[in-house]
């Protein structure tokens, strides 16, 4: 691949606001590997210290090396860009910290080059920085239709292993159709983008600490079947992750805090969140724009983050079950508002300690089996909000525990209103079916939840009936 061409390949990685998203495929998880897998059974070449037959360029030992050889990289400076590897070979620096490359603002520092007929490249041991992109791994292949005309095709595989990347635009580059590509143990500081994948499919970023970046994690048009497992992305400037107009892909076990924006933003894009910690976002937790199925939240710490825990806006049939969300003092634990979000699951979550427990704007959710306590404001708030079910929740200790506003034929069933400092209200709802909840005491008549009804200014009190309310409170099979 030709320089120019490879340029431009990079160049379109960075346009993605245009493309129409591909169709969410099947789950499958994505494996890991814990340590390079060094090829092994060639020769050695040397590059610095002070042997007779050492290399002083890096691309010089490349250029000499053959498949299954090592290129072994003595401690120093190498002022080298746009390297160049279209070869099985293992790059190995003595020291990432004393082993630098330095692009000296060149296009790319390491490029993996046509990786569809290389079996495996290594990449461990160095500082690169400086660069437009530290490292690019590139297919050689620019669509589907290529791909399926290519001969002796390999996976196009490589592992990227505890290296440090800093000061450049984008750190690390998976362009089109890259996969099988392990990116893991890496410093990731002060770029741009730290890593960026387009088109890229089974790949795998692990244990890396990515922090000081303008963005932490980048997937974009397309990625699927990628698993972003056990990071620390921190106190980047902008998101930790972005997912944008791709499809289904793993991120679990990662601790994502201090950002300035949103722990996880997410558009049009689907997925598996899983067991992470997000914390002390600038913005919310984790926010979902335009989403329109295949998406499960479960599991996870989501606390004290400035805005809400998880923001849900034109989201539909997706699940967020079995997560701890707290101490969101200004906003909301889960906020499904600004836009109609409809037939999603809230189920098993501990909410507490927020402004609003659940905010939701939408129809046909269901909330169901959760503990919804010690909310400053409300536990349960639905604004404009139709056919929604509310059953078998544990709402107890918030100021309000829930509150109706312009919202009808609403189903609350089987909850238990417990120590709240007013159990329930409406205004301007109509048909809403109250049954079978535990009003704060056993009762033997039908309880009174009184709200208002009426139209703009006008508005005169009305009461809503419980018919059957419980005898005693339920046992609630929540999160804790």
């Amino acid at each position: 691949m030709s320089r120019r061409s490879l340029a431009f390949g990079i160049c379109i990685l960075l346009i993605c606001s245009a493309i129409v998203p591909i169709t969410v495929g099947f789950y499958v998880k994505v494996s890991r590997t814990e340590q390079p897998s060094i090829i092994g059974g060639g020769k050695t070449l040397y590059v610095g210290g002070n042997g007779p037959n050492n290399y002083t360029k890096i691309q010089d030992a490349i250029d000499n090396a053959s498949d299954g050889d090592t290129v072994f990289v003595f401690s120093g400076l190498y002022i080298e860009g746009e390297i160049e590897i279209e070869k099985s070979i293992n790059l190995i620096g003595e020291d990432k910290e004393t082993t630098i490359i330095d692009g000296n603002q060149s296009l790319w520092v390491i490029g993996l080059i046509n990786m569809y007929k290389v079996e495996r490249v290594e990449v461990t041991g160095f500082t690169i920085q400086n660069g437009r992109t530290g490292l690019v791994h590139d297919t050689g292949i620019n669509s589907e239709k290529n791909i399926k005309n290519e001969k002796n095709e390999y996976l196009s595989s490589a592992g990227i292993y505890d290296n440090i990347f800093r000061d450049n635009e984008n750190g690390i580059v998976l362009g089109w159709w890259s996969s099988n590509v392990g990116i893991g143990k890496n410093e990731v500081l002060g770029n741009e983008i730290g890593v960026i994948l387009i088109y890229s499919e089974y790949n795998s970023i692990y244990k890396n600490t990515i922090v000081n970046n303008d963005i932490g994690i980048y997937l974009v048009i397309g990625c699927h079947e990628n698993s972003i497992d056990s990071n620390i992305i921190s106190y980047n400037k902008k998101n930790g992750i972005y997912l944008d107009n791709i499809g289904f892909n793993e991120i679990c076990y990662n601790t994502i805090s201090y950002n300035e924006y949103d722990g996880i933003l997410v558009d049009n894009s689907y997925g598996v969140f899983e067991k992470n910690q997000i914390y002390q976002n600038n913005g919310s937790g984790i926010s979902v724009f335009n989403n329109s199925g295949g998406f499960w939240i479960y599991n996870n710490e989501i606390f004290n983050n400035k805005l809400h825990g998880i923001k849900f806006q034109n989201c539909n049939l997706s699940g967020i079950a079995d997560n701890n969300i707290y101490g969101h003092k200004s906003g909301c634990g889960i906020s499904l508002q600004e836009s109609e979000n409809n037939r999603n699951l809230i189920e098993k979550n501990k909410i507490e300690d927020n402004k609003f427990g659940i905010n939701i704007t939408g129809n046909e959710n269901d909330i169901n089996n959760n503990t919804i306590k010690d909310n400053s404001k409300i536990g349960v708030l639905l604004e404009s909000s139709n056919s929604n079910v509310i059953s078998d929740n544990d709402i107890k200790d918030n100021f309000m525990g829930v509150y109706l506003d312009k919202s009808s034929r609403n189903k609350i069933t089987s909850n238990n209103f417990q120590n709240n400092k007013r159990s329930a209200s409406f205004i301007r709802n109509f048909n809403n079916h109250w049954d079978k909840n535990y009003w704060n005491s056993p009762r033997k008549y039908p309880y009174l939840i009184w709200g208002r009804v009426g139209f703009f200014l006008f508005l005169i009190p009305w009461f809503n009936i419980d018919w059957h309310p419980a005898k005693e409170p339920y046992d609630i099979k929540g999160i804790i």
